[in-house]
């Protein structure tokens, strides 16, 4: 119960919640703009492609991070970014051009990686904010809540273009989630308001690689050589098996007698399910 009167958890879930939103809304209508392309296979490819590369980049962006010193100030301005930033795609979306189609799912990479910049600026304040004894809870919550809200805001993409076949409209209510994320954060401010020192880089030799292996083996039991490449080999196989599911339901297009972006839905519940 401690964990629902803490002011600071309600902020950073609620801006969570809308965050998510916004990201699943325009990740499956980006796939549905894509398939309009005389070169849909290449340009679904490019998308799935670029969703993978915020993973690759995250050792790098959260090392950007850590040298925030006002980690609160920059989670709520980075909100108001993306919104901008789909504000912009809205207003080029309907020319539906290679380069455009380009621009866009640069856009959207952006965001990405932005969404993975405020992730650890979220750790940082839940540790200065949420007492240790239910920390481990709230970090569950959230990551709870954005699996679970995933296909929520995939099925509004769907309906929303299934409504009115309009993707800057689509552009313009994730600019609009992002938003009330932002507006949430802002209310709650006070309670989420977080200044540290940014974290120094350690030059010493070899410190970096020895914490690393420190702590992958106390907190996997394993050595590190085996972990690594457990994760990588799976990381590897669910990033490309979206990519083939995606091209496996462009190419068979009457599998079944729903829409594309239907289909995508339906995959990700069954996944989300599993």
């Amino acid at each position: 119960m401690g964990m629902l009167k803490n002011r600071a958890v309600w902020a950073l879930t609620g801006g969570d919640i809308f965050e998510t939103l916004g990201i699943s809304v325009f990740n499956i209508i980006l796939l549905m703009y894509a398939k309009e392309f005389t070169n849909a296979k290449l340009m679904i490819t490019l998308v799935s492609i670029g969703s993978i590369l915020t993973g690759i980049l995250s050792v790098f962006i959260g090392r950007l991070s850590d040298c925030v010193h006002h980690k609160s100030r920059y989670l709520v301005l980075t909100k108001f970014i993306q919104a901008g930033m789909y504000i912009l795609l809205a207003n080029i979306i309907d020319e539906r051009t290679e380069i455009i189609m380009l621009i866009i799912i640069l856009i959207n990479i952006l965001s990405d990686c932005i969404g993975s910049y405020n992730g650890g600026l979220r750790l940082v304040i839940m540790k200065n904010k949420i007492p240790a004894s239910y920390r481990q809870q709230v970090i569950g919550l959230n990551q709870s809540t954005g699996a679970l809200l995933q296909p929520v805001g995939q099925a509004i993409g769907v309906a929303i273009l299934g409504a009115t076949h309009d993707y800057a409209l689509a552009g313009y209510v994730n600019a609009f989630t992002f938003i009330i994320a932002a507006v949430i954060l802002m209310v709650g401010y006070s309670h989420i308001k977080t200044v540290v020192p940014p974290a120094k880089l350690l030059h010493a030799k070899g410190f970096l690689f020895k914490n690393i292996k420190t702590i992958l083996n106390r907190s996997s039991g394993m050595s590190v050589v085996p972990f690594l490449a457990t994760i990588m080999l799976i990381n590897s196989i669910g990033s490309a098996l979206d990519t083939v599911l995606n091209l496996f339901l462009l190419t068979n297009e009457h599998i079944t007698s729903l829409s594309f972006g239907i289909e995508i839905l339906i995959v990700t519940i069954v996944f989300m399910a599993g």
